[in-house]
């Protein structure tokens, strides 16, 4: 038993979950509308990663956005959840999107959804597969989080808007090592959704100032 539930509940329902998100991608990919020739020549997925073709990425989001703009916004947050569920380190380039995207109230509701449920996703799928890969790679930095979580544990809220806030340890540590050392999952939403609004409010200005 772990946190109240079987260690095999609890990978079930991760893997479960993991599936209806791929599933969920897959389905509007294949739905996705038609563009005018040339709006989106040359793009692939891995370009998400690459700093330097966000204009060429809001152009082609823009051409789709043209076409159906509802379906923009929702592929948007979808696939923003996968890349925060998996740790993928695009979300500096989805932040800049959706500020160039959308107007700055939108961006940062969906950028903040986005941030709050994937990496919720992330602290569900680390804490049912991937405790062996991070206690085998990073002990020294997963031990010193585990000791400062055993000292704040009557303080979780702000401990875990501490972790969103301090520059020492990256968003996407944070997501995985959670779940291992103890951190509930409601302070760690909360914090998610709440304490990642500058960053996001810098990175959508900066997208805005590409529209």
């Amino acid at each position: 038993m772990e946190g109240g539930a079987p260690v095999y509940v609890r990978k079930r329902l991760a893997f479960a979950g993991l599936l209806t998100l791929l599933a969920l991608l897959a389905g509007l990919l294949s739905a996705a509308p038609h563009v005018k020739d040339g709006a989106c020549e040359g793009f692939a997925l891995w370009h998400l990663l690459d700093k330097e073709r966000i204009p060429a990425i809001w152009a082609c989001a823009k051409a789709y956005q043209d076409a159906n703009w509802w379906y923009v916004m929702y592929t948007f947050l979808v696939t923003y959840v996968c890349i925060k569920a998996f740790a993928i380190p695009a979300g500096f380039t989805f932040c800049i999107l959706g500020g160039a995207l959308y107007p700055l109230a939108l961006a940062q509701l969906l950028t903040g959804l986005g941030e709050a449920i994937g990496s919720s996703s992330c602290y569900l799928l680390s804490g049912a597969f991937a405790r062996p890969v991070v206690e085998r790679f990073f002990p020294s930095k997963l031990e010193t989080l585990r000791a400062r979580a055993v000292q704040e544990h009557e303080h979780m809220l702000l401990f875990n808007f501490w972790l969103r806030l301090t520059p020492f340890l990256p968003n996407w540590f944070c997501n995985v090592a959670c779940p291992l050392v103890g951190v509930p999952l409601r302070p760690f939403f909360i914090a998610s959704l709440f304490g990642t609004q500058g960053s996001l409010l810098f990175l959508s200005l900066t997208g805005a100032t590409l529209r």
